[in-house]
C-alpha cells in the first residue's frame, strides 16, 4: 500500500484519476460478481433444498390428515431424496397397518355381534329348564319341608337358592346381550 501510495504520487493527476476510475470499474465489477454468485447460490439452495424440504412439509401435513395413500416423487438423487424414500416407505407402512386394523376391527365387531347372538340366545334357551327345575325344587320345599330329614330341608334350601342365583345369573347375561342394541345413546353431562 504505501508503496502503491508513492507510484501514485509520482503519477500525474490526469493518471490518477484514471487509475481510480478503473479501481472502482474493477471494484464494482467484483461486487456485482459477488451478488451475482450469492444470487446463483440462493436459487441452488432454494431449488435443492427448500423447494424438497416445502414438498415434504407438505407431503407430511397430507399424511396427518388420514390420506395415507399420498406419495412425494424425489427430483433429486441427494440426502433428501434419502429423507423423502423414508417418508414413503413410513406412508406405506403406516397404510398398511392402517389397513390390518380395520380388517381386524371388522372382524371384531362380527365376532361381537356373533358374542351377542349367542348370549342371548342362550339365555333365553337355559331359562325355561332352569325354571322348571326352580318350579319343581319350590314345590318340594314346600311340600317336604318339616316332614323328612332336617338335612334335607337343608339340601332342598341350598338348591332352591342356587337354582335362583343361576336364574339371575341369566338374566343377567340377558340384560348384558341387550345392552349395545338396547341401550340408550350417552348424551354430554
Amino acid at each position: 500500500i504505501i508503496v502503491g501510495s508513492y507510484r501514485l504520487l509520482e503519477i500525474s493527476q490526469q493518471d490518477s484519476q484514471a487509475v481510480v476510475r478503473i479501481n472502482s470499474i474493477i471494484t464494482i465489477l467484483y461486487l456485482g460478481m459477488f451478488i451475482i454468485l450469492i444470487i446463483a447460490l440462493l436459487i441452488f439452495l432454494r431449488i435443492k433444498v427448500v423447494n424438497p424440504l416445502i414438498d415434504l412439509n407438505r407431503g407430511l401435513k397430507i399424511l396427518a390428515a388420514g390420506d395415507l395413500s399420498f406419495r412425494i416423487t424425489p427430483k433429486t438423487n441427494d440426502e433428501i431424496s434419502d429423507i423423502i424414500h423414508s417418508f414413503n416407505d413410513m406412508a406405506s407402512q403406516l397404510k398398511a397397518q392402517t389397513d390390518e386394523q380395520l380388517a381386524i376391527n371388522e372382524k371384531l365387531i362380527t365376532s361381537n355381534r356373533e358374542l351377542q347372538q349367542f348370549a342371548y340366545i342362550t339365555s333365553h334357551d337355559l331359562q325355561e329348564p332352569l325354571r322348571n327345575i326352580a318350579s319343581y325344587l319350590q314345590l318340594i320345599e314346600r311340600r317336604y319341608k318339616g316332614k323328612i330329614d332336617k338335612d334335607v330341608d337343608e339340601f332342598i334350601q341350598f338348591a332352591v337358592d342356587g337354582a335362583l342365583r343361576l336364574q339371575s345369573m341369566i338374566n343377567d347375561l340377558l340384560i348384558y346381550s341387550r345392552v349395545e342394541t338396547h341401550a340408550a345413546k350417552f348424551q354430554p353431562t
